[in-house]
């Protein structure tokens, strides 16, 4: 028996080729790309891998009907895809796989994107899954799984597994910067017609199945722009228009930088003296989060700059965030002691998208490439600084400063 789900039928990544005018994507691996480790020593048995962020509108556990039933385990050719380095599709956005019936028959309709890949993480020692969004519209999704656990496309042909890309070359640098923040922070959402999505509000890839579709256009609105349909113009317009573009683009710096240091002589005050720490930083209008300790009971503002504090909350703003800017904070102690300030922020980076395809040199309808972003290795710039506060002026006044940019993986993406 064949279960059918309701598939949107409004665009030829699901079930239309590309034009034979297209160029086939070869992978290149760079130095910088996110891409999945090879274990060692290797999986010698099929496993469970995790589920992806958010809830699905079905079960991936209970493919009913399907050559593949679990969807979430790792088994025959996707289990020597895991073990070689390569991200293994798992299912798609709705939790389902869609191509092949357990009568052998095609139903044909292919998995819908984002799709759910999982992948070994050598620093935690284990599988990790995310959410792959495509950024090619009118290629083929190519995320299903025939019965030995080998990938197959619309037409039930085998395919070859996911291999790294350094990136989809088709894409700008503003593009590939749009897309890393689309995929990495959401954006607020309203549909048009076959974009509506439930009424999605949000566009997220940690919600539920709409909201993930919901993310799934916007990106498209950046990676494919020109379209005929209809919809999708009228949706990319009310989320994605080129004003919109531009406020983002203003916040994505190509390396975020957050240094903080003492103004002045020295970094030890007289009760009752104003302290000022400058943070040189281009991670624009988006928060930095920013801890006040010590002893010294100090009082914090904004003294001069382009900013605003909000409790533990400093949002710098400017528009260039390749040129960095000058805040100072100013501190004034209630007690003799000390004062720390410590900032940090996780902006949007490039670095941690990882590019993905199916490359098959042979076949004429090439696969999309899919971007995902690889949570664990997601880089937290960090710097801090500290002054004391004493009765009275001393001998040799010194300074204590230290600024760094540390990467720190984040395992506690929600599942």
């Amino acid at each position: 028996m064949v279960k059918r789900k309701f598939m949107p039928s409004a665009w030829g990544v699901v079930t239309t080729a590309l034009l034979a005018t297209a160029i086939l994507i070869f992978p290149a691996p760079g130095p910088e790309n996110a891409r999945a480790d090879v274990p060692n020593p290797p999986a010698t048995l099929p496993f469970t891998a995790p589920l992806c962020a958010g809830t699905t509108d079905w079960d991936p556990t209970t493919n009913t009907g399907y050559e593949v039933v679990d969807l979430t385990e790792v088994f025959g050719e996707r289990l020597t895809n895991y073990n070689a380095g390569h991200i293994v599709p798992l299912y798609d956005s709705f939790g389902g796989s869609a191509l092949l019936a357990d009568d052998g028959t095609n139903t044909g309709d292919a998995a819908y994107p984002p799709i759910c890949g999982t992948r070994y993480v050598a620093e935690l020692g284990t599988a990790v899954s995310e959410w792959m969004y495509c950024t090619d519209l009118e290629a083929l999704s190519c995320g299903d799984t025939d019965a030995q656990g080998r990938l197959v496309n619309v037409h039930g042909e085998i395919l070859a597994p996911m291999t790294p890309l350094d990136r989809n070359p088709k894409l700008s640098v503003e593009q590939e910067k749009l897309i890393a923040y689309l995929i990495q922070h959401g954006h607020s959402y309203a549909g048009v017609g076959s974009q509506f999505w439930g009424g999605a509000t949000e566009a997220r890839s940690d919600l539920g199945s709409n909201e993930r579709m919901a993310l799934q256009t916007p990106v498209w609105c950046v990676s494919d722009p020109v379209s005929t349909n209809a919809d999708f113009i009228a949706t990319c317009a009310a989320n994605m228009d080129a004003t919109e573009q531009a406020r983002l683009l203003s916040m994505i710096p190509t390396v975020a930088a957050l240094d903080i240091q003492i103004q002045g002589p020295g970094a030890t005050l007289m009760l009752g003296e104003t302290a000022h720490f400058t943070i040189s930083t281009n991670i624009f209008n988006q928060p930095i989060q920013v801890v006040f300790g010590g002893t010294a009971n100090a009082q914090w503002s904004v003294c001069s700059g382009n900013a605003v504090l909000t409790g533990s909350v400093l949002t710098v703003s400017g528009t260039d965030p390749e040129a960095a800017q000058q805040v100072v904070l100013c501190a004034t102690a209630t007690a003799i002691g000390t004062a720390t300030l410590d900032a940090s922020a996780t902006p949007p980076s490039m670095q941690h998208i990882g590019w993905h395809q199916s490359v098959n040199p042979l076949l004429s309808e090439p696969c999309q490439v899919y971007a995902a972003f690889h949570t664990v290795e997601q880089v937290t710039v960090r710097a801090a600084s500290s002054t004391d506060f004493l009765v009275s002026k001393p001998t040799a006044p010194k300074l204590v400063s230290t600024a760094a940019s540390t990467p720190l993986a984040s395992a506690t993406a929600s599942r």
